[in-house]
């Protein structure tokens, strides 16, 4: 129970089913325009009851207003339904006659990408999977180069690969020493073996008895 007093995620939908909830932990969970970051009216209808909040009232009249007094149950949602368009119109082979308006999109997508991903909507920071794989596979698609990995991921990977590639080559070289300095000793030994076999030979290969004149 306590994640959802600490970190935004989707529980913040269901405020209104929850008992023993710490309204000062989780006004500090308030997002842009007065709502939580899940943007659900009802958990902002509750947290507004609990806290008297003005932030959260100014959202719900302004919502209200927007839809002329019936409200979806979560708005804005300017991102998740549009991708998932998008991904359909492709799928079903009619994609060309919305070129425009896709593009638009894409852009859109574009420009509120971070390193966490995106979530259903631009102004949200719960970063789900869904939106996130979908966002990933049409920017992709569409000829965007955006990296599965957060920075911070990609940093530590780069300097493991330094650090890898580094121990790597010491591996190397030390091996190369150990090859040289063995097989240095190899032809060592061997150019001594073959000088004393060479003195053996010359030795055997001498004439007995003192040279001209001796015995025979």
């Amino acid at each position: 129970m306590d994640v959802v007093h600490i970190v935004p995620t989707t529980l913040l939908h269901s405020l209104e089913g929850m008992e023993g909830l710490d309204w000062e932990k989780l006004i500090k969970l308030q997002g842009v325009g007065g709502s939580f970051p899940v943007f659900s009216k009802a958990s902002t209808a509750f947290a507004f009851m609990n806290t008297k909040d003005e932030n959260y009232l100014k959202y719900l009249k302004k919502t209200v207003g927007r839809f002329n007094g019936g409200v979806p149950g979560t708005y804005p949602v300017d991102l998740f339904e549009h991708i998932w368009v998008v991904d359909r119109l492709e799928r079903l082979g009619v994609s060309r006659y919305f070129q425009a308006e896709i593009k638009e999109i894409i852009n859109c997508l574009v420009r509120y990408w971070t390193e966490h991903g995106i979530a259903w909507a631009r102004h949200s920071n719960v970063h789900d999977i869904d939106d996130m794989a979908m966002g990933f596979r049409l920017l992709r698609l569409h000829g965007h180069n955006v990296s599965p990995a957060r920075e911070d991921e990609e940093e530590e990977g780069r300097s493991r690969e330094e650090e890898y590639g580094d121990v790597g080559q010491r591996e190397e070289e030390e091996e190369g020493r150990s090859r040289e300095e063995e097989y240095g000793d190899v032809g060592q030994r061997e150019e001594e073996e073959e000088g004393r076999s060479r003195e053996e030979e010359k030795g055997d290969g001498s004439p007995k008895g003192g040279g001209i004149g001796g015995e025979i």
